[in-house]
């Protein structure tokens, strides 16, 4: 889009994002040599990711949708599943939308399970000034819907689970944690926002998970 560029490359077998850079400011989220996987889910019990698939390039399709928004459809295949990565640039602000379709192409009735729409290996070279805000949910509780801020440090971790403990034993998607996530720089005034439409039990896991 005008204000962000990301990068999707596939080198041999794998499709990997290599690049997140902030057109305005020219900063580059992904540190040098950092992979972040563009597929992963589970498959017949087995983790699959844009690194072991042993994807070969299908097809790349464009479409130039209203107000300007171009689509990316981007499809991949191995022996026993087609995927194809959906991407929505929208111009004139930094906001990329993405989804995932997942096709059966073997004989066989597989399993799916656990798959992650999105796997961003971003600041990988210091989250030194950043900080994660996040919202508490909306169920019938003390605290809901407020908004809260971690500052990341080295070694941070948090797991985001929408079925995690909280104060009420009825659970939706969005009765714990509202499903957001920022990062911010406040020195440089410039950050990220990551959202997810899901009504099912998800979790996302943000810091050094290696």
């Amino acid at each position: 889009s005008n204000a962000v560029e990301m990068t999707i490359h596939m080198d041999g077998h794998s499709l990997e994002m290599t690049s997140f850079r902030n057109k305005l400011s020219r900063t580059e989220y992904v540190g040098a040599g950092t992979i972040s996987d563009e597929i992963r889910f589970d498959l017949n019990g087995k983790e699959i990711t844009g690194t072991n698939g042993g994807w070969s390039f299908v097809r790349q399709e464009e479409h130039k949708l209203a107000q300007g928004v171009v689509q990316l459809d981007l499809t991949v295949r191995n022996e026993q599943v087609e995927v194809t990565k959906h991407y929505l640039a929208y111009p004139g602000v930094g906001l990329i939308r993405e989804w995932m379709t997942v096709r059966n192409i073997s004989a066989q009735v597989l399993q799916l399970a656990d798959p992650a729409f999105l796997r961003a290996r971003v600041l990988s070279a210091g989250a030194d000034g950043w900080d994660l805000y996040y919202m508490t949910g909306g169920g019938p509780y003390n605290g809901s819907q407020l908004l809260k801020k971690e500052v990341i440090g080295q070694g941070y971790k948090h797991e985001f689970d929408s079925h995690a403990n909280g104060e009420t034993a009825s659970y939706t998607a969005y009765t714990v944690y509202l499903p957001l996530i920022v990062l911010q720089h406040p020195a440089s005034n410039e950050g990220m926002v990551v959202g997810w439409d899901y009504r099912g039990h998800w979790t996302a896991r943000t810091g050094n998970y290696g």
